[in-house]
C-alpha cells in the first residue's frame, strides 16, 4: 500500500523544536548537547515513533534518538511525543549513512533496527540497513558492551543479517519465533502488533560489542 503523501508534513515536524533535528552541520552538536554526555539509545528507521515513545516513557532516565527520512512518518513521531510530553527523546530526518558524522563523540549504547525494508533483490543487498557498509558506521558510535538488537519478520533479511552482523558484532541470541520463545521485557512496535496478529513468526537477533 502505498504511503499518502501530506501537505506540509516537514513543517508541523520542524515546528516540533523540541523532537526535531535536521541533517545539517550543526546535527552532531545538537545531538551531542542532547545526551549531555549519557549513552543514547537508538532507533534507525524510527517510522511513526511509537516503539520510541513507549521506550522514552518506560526509561525516562534514558535519551533515545530515532532516525526516519520520509516526513509523513516524522510529523506522526513528533507528535505522539509532544502529547506524552518526553523530555528524552529527538527525531533526526535524514539518511542513515550519516550516522557517524551525527554521532561522532557521542556514546550510543544501544541500537535498534525493527521492521526495517528488507530489499529482497539481491542486487539491493547494499541498501538493507544490516549491511556490512551500515555496520561499520553504527559500530564507530558504540560504545564497549553496546547491544544491536534486530527485529524482522522477514526471514531472507533475518538470514542475510546473521551472517552479517557476525563480522562486526558477537551474536549473544537469536531466534526465528519471539513469540514462541516469549520475552516479558519484549517491547512491541506497531507493525510487530499486527504482523503477531496475522499469525506471522517474529525474529530476533541481539549482538554485542565484543570486549
Amino acid at each position: 500500500m502505498r504511503r499518502r503523501r501530506v501537505a506540509g508534513a516537514l513543517d508541523i515536524f520542524l515546528s516540533h523544536e523540541n523532537y526535531a533535528l535536521l541533517d545539517d552541520e550543526q546535527t552532531n552538536q545538537k545531538i551531542r548537547r542532547f545526551a549531555d554526555a549519557a549513552p543514547l539509545h537508538v532507533e534507525v528507521g524510527s517510522g511513526r515513533g511509537g516503539y520510541l515513545c513507549q521506550m522514552a516513557k518506560r526509561h525516562p532516565d534514558r535519551k533515545f534518538v530515532g532516525i526516519e527520512l520520509k516526513e509523513e512518518l516524522l510529523m506522526a513521531a513528533v507528535r505522539k511525543a509532544a502529547e506524552a510530553e518526553l523530555d528524552n527523546l529527538v527525531f533526526i530526518r535524514g539518511y542513515a549513512e550519516n550516522f557517524k558524522t551525527w554521532f561522532e563523540g557521542a556514546a550510543v549504547k544501544t541500537l535498534y533496527l525493527n521492521f526495517v525494508d528488507p530489499w529482497p533483490k539481491r542486487r539491493n543487498a547494499r541498501k538493507r540497513l544490516t549491511h556490512a557498509s551500515y555496520l561499520q558506521l553504527y559500530k564507530s558510535a558504540m560504545v564497549d558492551d553496546a547491544q544491536l538488537i534486530l527485529k524482522t519478520d522477514n526471514r531472507h533479511l533475518y538470514l542475510f543479517s546473521i551472517v552479517e552482523l557476525a563480522k562486526y558484532f558477537k551474536v549473544v541470541d537469536s531466534t526465528h519465533d519471539l513469540y514462541a520463545v516469549g520475552d516479558p521485557q519484549n517491547v512491541a512496535t506497531e507493525y510487530e502488533r499486527r504482523y503477531v496478529a496475522k499469525g506471522k513468526k517474529i525474529y530476533r537477533i541481539i549482538c554485542k560489542i565484543e570486549e
